[in-house]
């Protein structure tokens, strides 16, 4: 008996659907694959979606806190890096997918950007895409709240918010302060103490409850600092410019060499762009916002009321000691920053 190979016409269709099935599996197990399609439903065609190392580091680390194998994570990273949509919209949809049970609850800095996240979510829970993964998640609305029938939900929220009566499986904190509210000593304890009043105090199971903060850095002292000060989180921070060689984690058991001067997304926002911005905002707010480096008024670095001028000129042997310092620019680029030189001098009187 002769037995014929099925034509490539015949193994199209099966293998088409074979890589479906597979595609549907890892969005269904995997966080970063999830967050791909996630993407094309909240964009419907009006961005394409461009995968980045930074994605999958930052979804590598949210996919140990949906399995409770992280409880406590901080994400520090820049403004418009797929922040709200990997850990405010794609995550909270992953877990209530993978548990219908779960609560959780979402908070920011204003009502109108937990709307936002709201609409995201309802638009991403009700999808086709979402659907033909999770077909057991079905959402109601009531007031802040999204329901299931088996009695999980996802309350979204603002700074200084109600969270009365609605208990958490994990908490998700998504850019807790406006800058603009940053250099307001009143502003950042009122967020301090609303994530250590309120929300900590939402878990149903303290033991087993989880948090997740990720933002843009906007003082020495914002929320960011305060979680860091309590000593049981785990810290992803990612500058717009790398300042140091890192190994970090993507996931599948991989890493991503980071070396000095690297850009995070050279495709978004190319080192010519990030150089533009630092003119721009100034050095003060650049090192902040996009290094995660936040510095006092005045850098930080020198207290100018103990420095004093003269108007006659002073000469060497006025001074203990002289020190020259000097910041060379070798690159020949037009982006390139000045050549700097500095003389100090030291005496033993004013």
């Amino acid at each position: 008996m002769n037995f014929n190979a099925p034509s490539d016409a015949r193994l199209a269709p099966i293998a088409q659907t074979m890589i479906r099935q597979c595609l549907t599996a890892a969005r269904r197990d995997n966080l970063h694959q999830f967050v791909w399609g996630a993407f094309d439903v909240l964009h419907d065609g009006g961005s394409s979606y461009i995968d980045n190392w930074h994605v999958r580091a930052m979804t590598h680390q949210l996919q140990r806190c949906v399995s409770l194998e992280s409880r406590f994570l901080l994400i520090t990273l820049p403004p418009r890096y797929l922040k709200t949509i990997c850990a405010s919209i794609a995550t909270p949809a992953f877990i209530l997918g993978r548990n219908p049970h779960a609560k959780i609850i979402i908070t920011t800095y204003a009502a109108d950007l937990s709307n936002l996240i709201m609409l995201g979510l309802r638009r991403l829970i009700t999808s086709r895409y979402y659907q033909e993964l999770f077909p057991q998640v079905r959402i109601s609305v009531s007031g802040p709240d999204l329901l299931t029938p088996q009695t999980g939900g996802i309350r979204v929220t603002s700074i200084g918010g109600s969270v009365t009566g609605f208990g958490a499986d994990y908490i998700i904190i998504d850019d807790p302060m406006k800058a603009l509210d940053a250099t307001s000593e009143a502003e950042r304890q009122r967020v301090r103490d609303y994530i250590s009043g309120s929300l900590l105090s939402r878990f149903n199971n303290k033991a087993r409850g989880c948090l997740i903060a990720i933002q843009q850095r906007l003082h020495e002292e914002d929320a960011a600092a305060h979680l860091l000060s309590l000593g049981c989180f785990e810290h992803l921070n990612l500058p717009a410019i790398a300042v140091e060689d890192e190994i970090i984690m993507i996931g599948d058991g991989t890493v991503h060499h980071r070396c000095v001067g690297d850009v995070l997304f050279p495709q978004n926002e190319s080192r010519e762009t990030l150089d533009m911005y630092r003119r721009a905002m100034g050095s003060q707010v650049f090192e902040t916002q996009y290094q995660q480096n936040p510095v006092p008024d005045g850098g930080g670095l020198l207290d100018w009321s103990i420095f004093k001028t003269y108007d006659e000129e002073l000469q060497r042997e006025d001074f203990r000691w002289v020190v020259q310092s000097w910041d060379t620019a070798w690159s020949e680029e037009l982006t390139a920053d000045y050549s700097a030189g500095t003389t100090w001098g030291y005496r033993d009187e004013g």
